[in-house]
């Protein structure tokens, strides 16, 4: 059975098992700090993640199909060809169209400034002789992702879509930790350069889901010529308030 046709309860069930996984992190790692706590489950959490997301591009696949259904010789006036403006969902689930590759080369430039930081951290680390085992085994994990994202970018396979999306996934939780944890507080200007990055990140992900057909993943409409108006600033208050409600959870969960 495929991941579209799952009940919804399967995906509540992986979540509710992450939560219980959570939880048991937090008390296993008692002793160690909760940072190593947090930063195993934002890993675990990565596949069913992305399981979700295919399980609501199957759902909305189906709901494409079912609205378009027409019957033969039958032709549909109810639905106008083209719609100058729409909603915030409407625009999530219109395809990115191939003159528009400004988002593309927005999220390619991100996930190259955050690679080239955190290995620049690393090489630092290395310098003054400060980087452990552990801290070795994170440059050569960072090296690995950079080199499949390059890949991904480049030839565009369908486990690329994939692979970008829990990259830009981790991007997203590591500028959350970033800003909920900085030393000058967090209300200090870097934590709120971190926060904004991380509110621009999960926009990257909305339109890296809007651009999958790129990768040769299916979508349940055709990709249009030109982006219908609308929806910008519902998708930025989403993001913004998701990246706000993270940083509060991490932020609970050291204090515990």
């Amino acid at each position: 059975m495929s991941v579209k046709e799952w009940h919804p309860g399967k995906i509540g069930l992986l979540w509710g098992v992450s939560l219980i996984v959570l939880i048991v992190l937090l008390s296993a790692f008692a002793s160690l700090g909760r940072t190593a706590a947090l930063i195993a489950w934002f890993v675990l959490t990565t596949p069913i993640l992305i399981l979700t997301w295919q399980w609501f591009s199957g759902k909305e696949r189906q709901g494409s199909a079912a609205r378009t259904a027409v019957p033969q010789g039958v032709v549909s006036e109810t639905t106008p060809p083209t719609q100058t403006r729409v909603n915030a969902l409407q625009r999530l689930r219109t395809p990115a169209p191939k003159s528009e590759k400004v988002g593309y080369i927005a999220i390619s430039l991100s996930l190259a400034l955050a690679f080239v930081g955190m290995g620049w951290a690393f090489v630092e680390d290395i310098a003054t002789g400060r980087l452990s085992g552990v801290g070795r085994t994170l440059l050569v994990c960072v090296v690995i992702m950079a080199c499949l994202v390059t890949f991904a970018l480049i030839r565009r396979p369908p486990w690329g879509y994939y692979v970008l999306f829990a990259i830009l996934w981790l991007v997203w939780l590591g500028y959350v930790w970033v800003a909920a944890t900085n030393v000058a507080g967090v209300e200090s200007s870097q934590a709120g350069y971190m926060m904004w990055w991380a509110t621009s990140d999960l926009l990257f992900i909305a339109y890296l889901h809007r651009r999958r057909w790129w990768f040769g993943v299916d979508v349940p409409v055709s990709v249009p010529d030109k982006s219908p108006e609308g929806g910008w600033f519902v998708l930025f208050i989403v993001s913004l308030t998701c990246t706000m409600l993270a940083e509060v959870l991490v932020l609970a969960a050291r204090r515990l």
